[in-house]
Parts: structure tokens; sequence; C-alpha cells
């Protein structure tokens, strides 16, 4: 700050940047603007590591929660969007599996499908 002088650029938006955003160690930062985009980059490298496209409109504001593995993107048209951003696959792969909802499947669906253990019930 001190110099004023540019450390590095981050480029990939097509239109004008409208937020930005750090996350809370510091190690990411994130973008959105006009262009319906949200970009998130690593912070030392100016990396892109994500992209987050298709907004229904411009988006204006983005955050990152507090334990940083989370971005929201705000967007007039579309609402707020929730994306996951962990750095390791197996790490979201493992949150999706203990944190979604999966219902039994029916004895006909079992069949259907041709899943087993299939059921001699199917009526």
């Amino acid at each position: 700050m001190a110099t004023g002088q540019e450390i590095r650029r981050f480029t990939g938006h097509t239109g004008t940047v409208m937020a930005v955003a750090f996350s809370p160690d510091g190690s990411l930062v994130a973008s959105a603007g006009q262009n319906k985009t949200a970009i998130i980059w690593e912070t030392a490298t100016a990396i892109q590591l994500r992209r987050f496209p298709d907004h229904g409109g411009a988006v204006p504001d983005l955050t990152f929660t507090p334990a940083g593995h989370t971005l929201l993107t705000v967007a007039a048209e579309d609402g707020i969007r929730e994306w996951r951003i962990d750095e390791n696959p197996s790490e979201l792969l493992d949150w999706i599996a203990a944190n979604r909802y999966m219902p039994e499947l029916t004895c006909r669906q079992r069949q259907r499908y041709h899943i087993d253990p299939a059921c001699d019930d199917v009526y």
C-alpha cells in the first residue's frame, strides 16, 4: 500500500467487476461482475481456481462464509446462490455423502433400476 504499485493482476472478467472479497485466511480472492460470473482466484498467484457462470444477471455482491468453504453470490434477477469451494475434491465428496438426503428405494424402484438386493414383494 505504501508504494501504490501493482503487485499482480487478476484477469478473466469480460465486463465491469462489481465486487471483490477475500477468504477468511486470505488465500483466495473472489470477484464478480456484470458478465453474470463469479471467479475464485488463488491470491498469491492470480491463478483462476473456479468459475461460477450463468447467474440471471449481473453479480453485484459476494462474500465468503466465516469458515471459508462456501462462497455466496447475489444477483437481483437470480437471488442468492451458495457455492461449495473446497479445494480438495475428496473432501467435497465426503461432505456431500454426509449431508445429502437419499430416501430408501421402494421394491418397485429397485426392480426397475436393477439395483441389488432385489425385493421379493414387488406388486
